[in-house]
């Protein structure tokens, strides 16, 4: 086998959305119940529809971003789509990486990235995230490590490839991504 599809997991996306829906449907019925709507309260309640339906969008075209790893070819192509719903192909040469590795990044909304690091181990390109397993409790403290789809996919990558498996490096911030150096970030992934 020289060929690895990786698709992102859709992870906490699949229950956000529809609750976010929901809230917002909950309290639109019921301050409609409550006297009715005014011209100020419909256009809050629209514009607030409109922002919903717009991140609803961009969880959806994120779910969508494939990368596959083709060692035959030596390369790493990146299919990902817009906002505006435009196709975009980015490719790599694989001799630009030098090992795969897993991290947690810290705080609240924490996800569990699997990236593949540049030789000089500043860069890294995302291969997929997941939600951090729970750990056993630290005194009271909930422990978070590594997602068992994320070790299985760094373990994957690594024979595939003969990288370096760098293994779960903890909690980090993210990573330099790779895609900073051609464009930015934000305006390629909008246009």
């Amino acid at each position: 086998m020289s060929e690895l599809l990786i698709q992102q997991d859709k992870g906490k996306i699949k229950a956000i959305i529809p609750f976010a829906w929901f809230t917002f449907s909950f309290f639109a019925f019921f301050h409609f119940l409550g006297g009715g709507w005014s011209y100020q309260g419909g256009i809050a309640y629209l514009l607030l529809a409109l922002f919903l339906l717009a991140l609803s969008w961009l969880a959806y075209t994120n779910t969508k971003r494939k990368v596959l790893i083709n060692k035959t070819t030596n390369e790493v192509i990146v299919y990902e789509i817009t906002f505006f719903g435009r196709n975009i192909t980015k490719s790599y040469s694989l001799n630009q990486f030098s090992s795969v590795r897993s991290f947690i990044t810290p705080g609240k909304g924490a996800v569990n990235i699997v990236e593949l690091v540049t030789t000089g181990g500043y860069l890294g390109l995302e291969l997929s995230r997941f939600l951090p397993s729970s750990g056993g409790p630290f005194f009271s403290i909930l422990n978070e490590v590594e997602n068992p789809k994320a070790e299985a996919l760094r373990i994957a990558v690594c024979e595939i490839t003969g990288l370096t498996n760098l293994g779960f490096v903890s909690h980090k911030f993210f990573s330099c991504p790779i895609e900073s150096k051609i464009e930015l970030p934000f305006l390629g992934k909008l246009f």
